[in-house]
This record gives C-alpha cells, structure tokens and sequence, in this order.
C-alpha cells in the first residue's frame, strides 16, 4: 500500500523585495531554509544565470530555477542483464509555469519527489521507500525504464499552496552537515528528519540485486531489494529574514493630524521598524510573527518603508500607503433600492466610489432603479482605499412563486401498447397533482394521482389529458394530446441457414426479415444471446459466433435449437446443422 506523508511545511516567509519570490520556508522543526540563486561551497547546484559575471537582477539575469532544499539519492540497480541505475530526487523548487524563462506573474514554487530507473525489467513492478513515505507499485515501460514524478503546491503567483500540498517535509538533514547548511551539497552522508524514521532510499522489485547494489542490512540476502541511506543534501539556513507589510493605511483628522497605522510579518524575534520621508523612525511591536507600528506624520505620505534592521544587509520594502474605507451596503430586492454606508478614514472626504454602481455623494447614499447586485460591493476611494462590503439584503419578503403544471409535449403512441404520461416538469410547492381525461376513447389510468401515470393506448384516435397542481399559491392545470395510430404489422423472420462448424467451433445464422420494426435480429442458443445482426436494405441479416474453450455450455449437440426474432415479432425456432 503506498504511504503518503501528512507532514506539511508550516511557514512561507516574505517576498524578497527584489525578485518576489518567499525569502525562505521554515518545516515543523523551525529550520528556514533560504533560496539559493548563486551557488556557494556548500550548496552548489542552482538554475545558472544567463550573465554569470553579473548580479542577479530579475527577470533580465534570473536563473530559470532554484532551490530551497535538494536531497539526492541514487544506487546501481539490476533484473534485466546489466547495471542500470536508480535515482530519487527529493526537492522544494522555485520555477516559472508558462515557458519556464523568468517572468513577472508566473513564479512558482512546489515540492518534488521523482523516482527514475533505467535497464530493469520491462512491465515489471517495482514500489520504492524513501524518507517522505512508499509508491505505489511503479511498471516500467517497454523500454525497462521508471518516471515517477510527483510535484505538489504548483500555484502561479500563490507560495502557501505548497504549504497544503507538498509531502517534502521536514527537511532532511546530513549527519555531518556544516555551519549554516543542512548538507554540503557534494558529499554522500546519512540523513535524518524522515517523519516515517525510513531515512533511505529502498527499491523492492524482481532481481533489482542482480547488479550489485547496496543490500538491507536486515535482510542481506533478499536479491530483490536495494537500499542506501546515503544522500547528497543541500540546503542553506535563512540569515535574512526580511518583513512583509500586509497593511498600511493613514486616519486624518478635520485639524489635520495623521496617524500611519502599519501591519507587517515575519519570523518572530525581527527587530523591524517603520520609514519614510516625513515618517519618525518607529519601532514595530511584535506578537509571535505578527508586527505593528503606529506613527504620527505632518500629512499623509504616499509610501513608507518597512525595514528588518537585524538583516545583513538591512531589507528594505516600499509599500504605498492608503486610507481606511468602512461601511455597509443594504439591498431591498422589492423597492430596488441600495442603502450604501461608507467613510474614509481621512476625514478631509477623498471621493467614494461604489464599483460598478457610481460616486456616493454623502457618507450615506440610496441608489434607485437598481435590479440585482453581487454579494459584495467593492468601495474604493480617490485616496487608495477600498473595501469590500458584503451586501445585506433587507424589505419585504416576497410571496412565495405560484405552482406550475407541466404536461410534457404531445405524444404519439400505438394501440396496445403502453403509455406513460409525465408531469415530472411541474414546479413550485406542489402538495398534490391529478390526471383527468378531457376527450377521445375512455381509458384507465394506473394511478391518476402520480407523476407519470401509464396506460394502454386504446383504439386509434385523439386523447386529451389534464394535469391539476395544487400548492400555497393555488391550482395551475396543462394539457396535452396523445394520438394513436394503428399498429403495424407484425414483423417476419425466417432462417434459411443454422449451421455450426465443429472445426472452427463457429455458428453460422442467416435468414431475411421484413417489417416496420425488422432493424436486427437476435439469435439465442438455449437462452444465451450468441449475437445480433442488422437487416440490410434487401432485408438479409448475418449472425456469426465463435466459441471459445471457455464457454463449454455454447457448443450445440445434437437436436440443439437456436432461436431468431426482432423486437416486433414472434420467435423463430430452428435445429442446428453441425458440421466439421
């Protein structure tokens, strides 16, 4: 059975102000990992950049992909003559969907766990362990190869998906990782931190021994498992953490005095403060890893910068600043009438506007003639601000719809054959619903009172129905025709040939048919369908059947009979020919 890790990533820092991308993940353990987008002595592999020489800069000399973490193992594998090779690759990745070439709105970031086997036995299964969980049995392909690949938390533009999804998670660490780095990136080592404690990379499958490959040290002789516990790991821990404002808005009072309010986030224990152009330097308060700040300023200041002064170097992030919009919005469906409720937090009034409605000319407005609106108004304000208010709706509660009688379309039926009325069509709160006969030939409903009463068509001619519904709002009635026509002839069958042949165990049924209905013809051998064929223009059928060794009860003996008819005739019944 495949095991899937319920472990999850539990924190996605900031975007770093230049390339937007989060500055680091942190896992169940507190380990923050950075990303690495220029490699170093202990964490070497990274996308590349277009212009090595140059500084990163995004997009222009950006690396099409990075990584947070990478743990990589491999191990000769054997069952198909030869030496293959086994590989898992274990990654939480930064990308671009799209074409993959760095570009503003496509960032990605996602977990990875790949499994790639190459020479081992085609069609073969094979299920691998490795320290996020077990696959389900893997086949490789005709060519002896296995792709598995799982990448989870694929979100353009949307980093806490990964957070949901991806199974790469806690980070793993090397045994002898160094000073600020999970691996060295180069060296094979044993690795710790599976939720599972399966710190290894094992391969269950047929032979996968035969090429010499590490054995399970519980089980030495076992030649159809492999299994190291060695991993090339990389992984650099976050020394700069940055900040991310998640609000920033202005009040203004009548006599002018301004207060910025500011809402941040980052990791706990951040000393961040507040700056800006005619913006005290303030310190912000922090409660775990949520961060805010109040300072007084002489008017309101377009944008501010919030700062993480323990970063070397300092982050540093713009953010413009905005007013606060509050309000309500009340709705009467009857009167068609919108209540809106709404102010600045500037008291000097910037312009309100309801989107898609119009200007509130008063902190309280009534718009008429308006026919519906959405569940939520958007406010926005001429000094930046908006508010999204859900919409209350108020007034008079309607009366409840009428009920709504549906007799169904006018039929054509056939006499003696059955007829199904329906009103299944009908609407609204139907406490009952009855079928009347209003002309034509006299018949007898099964059950006047149900949805679909049936009855059988009588003599040709016209037939009205009526359907009544009751409900709260009273009765509605519908009706509809029903005209009978006689009925065709009887379809005619015959069978010219009935044969069947020993040597290649095959029937052999051949005959005409006529008729309105005559479209197939169906042969039955002692109660089993052996087969339908269509009538043709010239009104032959063909039906053959070969008999496999494992239907013993379809071979005829002698004196067997088959049997012929189609929907609108009577059956056939003819002795089969047995012939070599």
């Amino acid at each position: 059975m495949p095991v899937d890790n319920n472990h999850r990533l539990t924190y996605v820092g900031p975007p770093d102000p230049d390339h937007r991308f989060p500055m680091w993940f942190e896992d169940e353990t507190g380990t923050r990992l950075d990303l690495v987008l220029t490699p170093d002595r202990f964490a070497p592999e990274t996308g590349g950049l277009p212009f090595p020489a140059r500084p990163v800069s995004f997009p222009d000399n950006f690396p099409d992909e990075g990584f947070y973490f990478t743990a990589d193992a491999e191990m000769a594998v054997g069952g198909a003559g030869q030496v293959g090779r086994a590989r898992l690759i274990l990654a939480l990745e930064a990308a671009f969907s799209g074409t993959g070439e760095p570009a503003e709105g496509t960032r990605v970031v996602f977990s990875r766990i790949r499994v790639r086997m190459d020479d081992v036995i085609p069609g073969a299964e094979y299920v691998v362990t490795h320290p996020y969980g077990q696959t389900r049995p893997l086949i490789a392909d005709e060519d002896g190869r296995v792709i598995d690949t799982e990448d989870l938390g694929v979100a353009e533009e949307d980093f806490e998906t990964v957070l949901r999804s991806g199974h790469v998670a806690p980070f793993l660490r090397a045994t002898d990782a160094p000073d600020g780095h999970l691996g060295d990136g180069a060296s094979e080592t044993p690795v710790t931190g599976s939720p599972f404690g399966t710190n290894m990379f094992r391969v269950d499958g047929p032979r996968v021994g035969d090429a010499g490959g590490p054995t399970d040290p519980d089980d030495p002789d076992n030649i159809d498992r492999i299994q190291t516990d060695l991993f090339v790991v990389q992984g650099r821990l976050a020394t700069a953490f940055g900040a991310e404002p998640t609000r920033m808005t202005y009040s203004r009072g009548q006599d002018g005095t301004t207060i910025v309010d500011a809402f941040a986030r980052t990791a706990p224990g951040q000393e961040v403060e507040l700056l800006g152009r005619g913006v005290p330097r303030t310190a912000f308060v922090a409660s775990e890893g949520d961060y805010v700040a109040r300072a007084q300023v002489p008017a309101p200041p377009q944008r501010v910068e919030i700062a993480n002064v323990l970063d070397v170097p300092i982050t540093r992030t713009e953010v413009p600043v905005v007013d606060e919009v509050i309000g309500r919005a009340t709705y009467d469906p009857t009167a068609r009438t919108l209540l809106v409720q709404a102010q600045s937090s500037d008291a000097q009034a910037p312009k309100l506007t309801v989107e898609g409605i119009g200007d509130l000319p008063a902190p309280e407005h009534t718009f008429d003639g308006v026919t519906a609106v959405p569940s939520t108004l958007t406010i926005t304000s001429s000094a930046g601000g908006r508010a999204d208010l859900p919409v209350v709706l108020a007034g008079a509660v309607p009366d409840a719809l009428p009920v709504v009688a549906d007799a169904g379309p006018d039929q054509t039926a056939i006499t003696g054959r059955v007829v199904t009325l329906d009103g299944s069509s009908s609407r609204g709160d139907i406490v009952r619903g009855r079928w009347t006969q209003q002309a034509g030939t006299a018949v007898t409903l099964d059950d006047p009172s149900a949805i679909a009463p049936t009855f059988t068509a009588p003599e040709p001619g016209a037939l009205t129905f009526a359907l009544t519904v009751d409900g709260p709002g009273g009765s509605a009635t519908d009706s509809l025709d029903v005209v009978v026509t006689p009925a065709p002839p009887p379809n005619d069958v015959t069978v010219d040939r009935a044969e069947f042949r020993t040597r290649t165990g095959q029937f052999r049924i051949a005959g005409t048919a006529s008729g309105a209905q005559a479209d197939e013809v169906t042969v039955t051998f002692d109660g089993t369908e052996i087969g339908r064929g269509p009538v043709t223009a010239t009104g032959d059928w063909d039906v053959r059947r070969t008999v496999t060794a494992a239907e013993p009860e379809l071979v005829p003996g002698v004196g067997s009979r088959v049997e012929a008819s189609t929907p609108g005739s009577e059956p056939v019944v003819v002795p089969v020919s047995i012939r070599a």
